[in-house]
């Protein structure tokens, strides 16, 4: 393990947690209005997807800084010290964060023009293929989740996806 690495994602976690918190107490409540029409005990507001999103990150976000804390100590005890250890990494995986961002962009740009259920089909296996993932499981699970999502918003919510 790379101290360098495990420093740097105990900084992402922190900031995503941060975030999540600001997500739910501060911008939610100010930036989505609860319409006055609803009265009474509603289980489901405008707030509520936003709000499990938020909770959903802090969530993953606090998975996040207990794993690197783990990690920390695990690498300690092994080692006996704090010495950096530097790894030579190669040019494909300094330019991964690139790729990845571009990617993404490429996914924006797909979205508009092409839909959620093809746009999705596309750039899913550019990803998985980036980061070198060779099992079919994680790519069947990808589309499995894409497929849930499209029932969700389609079906049960009957909201129209682009």
């Amino acid at each position: 393990m790379n101290i360098k690495q495990n420093r740097r994602d105990m900084v992402t976690y922190s900031v995503l947690w941060i975030v999540s918190v600001f997500l739910y107490f501060v911008l939610i409540p100010q930036q989505i209005a609860l319409r006055n029409s609803w009265s009474g005990d509603v289980n489901f507001t405008s707030q509520t997807f936003p709000r499990m999103l938020a909770v959903s990150l802090f969530v993953i976000a606090s998975l996040g800084v207990i794993q690197t804390v783990r990690k920390a100590i695990r690498w300690k005890k092994e080692n006996g010290s704090e010495t950096r250890t530097e790894e030579k990494e190669g040019g494909y995986v300094r330019a991964i964060p690139l790729i990845t961002f571009l990617v993404c962009i490429l996914y924006v740009f797909l979205f508009g023009k092409l839909g959620f259920v093809i746009s999705s089909a596309i750039v899913t296996p550019l990803l998985l293929a980036l980061f070198r993932c060779r099992k079919w499981q994680y790519y069947a699970s990808v589309y499995a989740f894409a497929a849930c999502l499209y029932v969700v918003f389609r079906v049960i919510l009957k909201v129209p996806l682009p």
